[in-house]
């Protein structure tokens, strides 16, 4: 009874949005989200080897648990990624913080050009994804291919053609 609950999950998660590949979340992540990946990697071994904040050190080893636990799941979608990015950010600014409060003027220097550097890359990215790619059928066709995929072997579908469109008016044309 309990089991058989859960037996299409399973069929699902080792089947479905597997193309991916186990380096996914690292290839999407150091696209979409670099500076925050590198920086709570870095505030991560920080709080693990001084060991004096606990809640840097629990927001690490939650980014790396989490991350770790959907690197080897082969269920791979962009969406997952949000659960281990919450805690990679707490982790990054505890970076940040670390380097900003050292004795040393130079790694307070190289913690502001880290910190800039990462605000403008950040920026960057953010302004490319809603005002430049909003509609960039590469980027979709990658996101939902397997759902375009499935829906073109239905019988009689072959040859349909979807129009979505953005909020900033612009449209993104789909053939199955």
């Amino acid at each position: 009874g309990f089991f058989e609950a859960y037996e299409i999950w399973t069929k699902t998660g080792s089947k479905d949005h597997t193309q991916n590949g186990i380096w996914a979340y690292i290839d999407w992540g150091m696209k979409s989200d670099g500076p925050i990946m590198i920086l709570s990697l870095i505030g991560t071994v920080i709080a693990v080897l001084r060991g004096r904040n606990r809640v840097a050190m629990f927001a690490g080893l939650w980014a790396v648990g989490l991350f770790l636990a959907y690197t080897i799941i082969p269920y791979k979608t962009p969406w997952l990624a949000l659960s281990f990015l919450l805690p990679m950010c707490i982790a990054a600014g505890y970076a940040i913080g670390e380097l900003f409060e050292s004795k040393h003027n130079a790694v307070q220097g190289i913690g502001l050009l880290i910190a800039a550097g990462s605000l403008a890359i950040l920026a960057y990215l953010t302004y490319d994804l809603n005002f430049v790619r909003y509609d960039d059928e590469d980027a979709a066709r990658s996101l939902y291919g397997r759902l375009i995929d499935r829906v073109a072997a239905v019988p009689g579908v072959r040859g349909a053609a979807f129009v979505n469109h953005t909020p900033l008016g612009g449209s993104i044309p789909t053939r199955v």
